[in-house]
């Protein structure tokens, strides 16, 4: 691809990721969506069809995220036509609100290769919304296991000092609920600021190593 563009030749890129909505169903406290941009854009089909059309046999994935991607009411639709549009490898990132939907499941069943679910509200406890996207993981475990759905489960744990002692248990709940693999991320701040910077990371590692 370097060559190609030296050349002056047109390339395409090996993935994309796209927004597909800046809706949630959360509303967090330092979330760069609060800060940075006014919720309420939604990419439509007639869009999506033109932007496959062009990519799809040249970009090997794509990776949906938002805002909340999974509500929005044509997202079956939409990975069905990036997987028509000849895109190989889809992703999506979720907060777990509507995986355990009929529609929402049979969409990541069928046209989707992994889903990384972000886990929130576990900080400090676990609290029962915490505990109810793990309830909506087994779920998805569930169907994937009973139709030999090839479909992936990640889960993603935001990470700073201060909540250290609580990877382990949240880890090993999440994995007790069917996830493939676990993601850590580092919590930023400042996202109403110029530069947003990393929360203090000390000692996130060797927690996550006793974790391993």
């Amino acid at each position: 691809k370097v060559e190609a563009y030296l050349h002056g030749e047109k390339i395409y890129p090996t993935t994309i990721e796209l927004d597909l909505t800046q809706k949630c169903t959360r509303s967090c406290p330092g979330c760069p969506y609060s800060a940075s941009r006014k919720a309420g854009l939604t990419l439509q089909l007639p869009f999506l069809d033109r932007l496959f059309s062009v990519l799809g046999k040249q970009t090997a994935g794509i990776v949906l995220s938002g805002g909340e991607s999974t509500i929005v009411p044509h997202f079956p639709e939409t990975v069905a036509l990036a997987k028509k549009r000849g895109i190989r490898e889809i992703a999506v990132i979720s907060n777990g609100a509507n995986i355990h939907v009929p529609q929402v499941q049979e969409a990541l069943l069928e046209h989707v290769t992994c889903i990384r679910i972000s886990l929130y509200d576990w900080q400090e406890y676990d609290s029962e919304s915490f505990l109810m996207t793990l309830k909506k993981i087994e779920g998805l475990r569930n169907r994937i296991e009973k139709e030999g759905s090839s479909l992936e489960i990640g889960a993603s744990i935001l990470t700073r000092t201060e909540v250290n002692h609580r990877y382990e248990s949240v880890g090993l709940h999440a994995l007790n609920a069917g996830i493939d693999w676990l993601y850590f991320h580092p919590y930023c701040v400042d996202w109403d600021k110029k530069r947003p910077m990393q929360a203090d990371q000390s000692g996130v590692l060797d927690s996550i190593e006793k974790l391993r």
